[in-house]
């Protein structure tokens, strides 16, 4: 619709409807290829090796644990993330850079990660 293409006369409702099935139609292919829980629900079914991983994730501020889980676990890019949050791309970032390392900290202070290694 944004191009406004060139229609003969009389076509107008036909093209309409036409980008409208083709919409429609991207929309169920996005949603079928993005299934959607609740972190809650993701740390349930999460492999026992992550456990551990989702439950220092789940402990941070929520901005930070949403664009960790977002970018990590759903593979969002920081521009999608910032769509999501309504946030510009440069502050996901920013969040992601400070979430990242908070995680580090609690990780280090538990005694799961080790500096110099």
């Amino acid at each position: 619709m944004e191009k406004q293409p060139e229609l003969m006369p009389g076509k107008e409702r036909a093209w309409l409807l036409q980008v409208t099935a083709n919409e429609c139609r991207n929309l169920h292919r996005r949603l079928c290829r993005r299934s959607t829980v609740s972190l809650d629900e993701a740390l349930a079914v999460a492999a026992p090796e992550y456990t551990p991983l989702l439950t220092h994730v789940m402990k941070q501020r929520p901005t930070d644990r949403a664009v960790l889980y977002l970018f990590y676990y759903e593979g969002f890019s920081t521009e999608e993330i910032g769509q999501m949050l309504h946030t510009s791309q440069s502050a996901v970032t920013t969040r992601l850079h400070r979430a990242r390392k908070n995680l580090k900290a609690t990780l280090e202070q538990e005694g799961y990660y080790e500096t110099g290694l």
